[in-house]
């Protein structure tokens, strides 16, 4: 079992063949360390899970770049607005350090209800998950 299928089973109940479904949009991405994943003004196209490295997720603010928080192994990223709301992105997300991630393109992210029936209430366990780890 992949780490991405490990971050998924602890925050949804889904089924091996729903598992084998998703996890089959994801595909490997590498970024050098100050590699942008997004940057601000941008639309995202992705969600990622982060095997490993580190991202910063930024704003420029009165001339002096912002942190909101660092994204480090077992994290999803992404800007959920700009990917969901198709908003222009208010953040930049950078790699501080050389990453590995399993990353899903929006059209596949925004089709995955036509594959699996009950994406709509896993969505919501996945959104959730950005909020902090599970209930155990």
């Amino acid at each position: 079992m992949t780490e991405l299928e490990q971050y998924l089973r602890s925050y949804m109940g889904v089924a091996d063949e729903d598992m084998a479904a998703i996890v089959s949009f994801f595909r490997p991405v590498t970024l050098d360390k100050g590699d942008y994943f997004l940057k601000a003004g941008r639309f995202c196209e992705k969600l990622s899970f982060q095997r490993s490295g580190l991202m910063r997720v930024f704003a420029s603010h009165a001339e002096k770049e912002v942190t909101q928080w660092i994204s480090f192994k077992g994290s999803l990223i992404t800007d959920l607005n700009s990917l969901i709301c198709n908003e222009p992105s208010r953040y930049n997300i950078q790699a501080l350090a050389a990453c590995e991630l399993y990353s899903i393109d929006k059209k596949d992210y925004l089709g995955l209800a036509e594959v699996i029936p009950k994406w709509p209430a896993l969505e919501r366990m996945l959104i959730a998950s950005f909020a902090g780890p599970p209930a155990r």
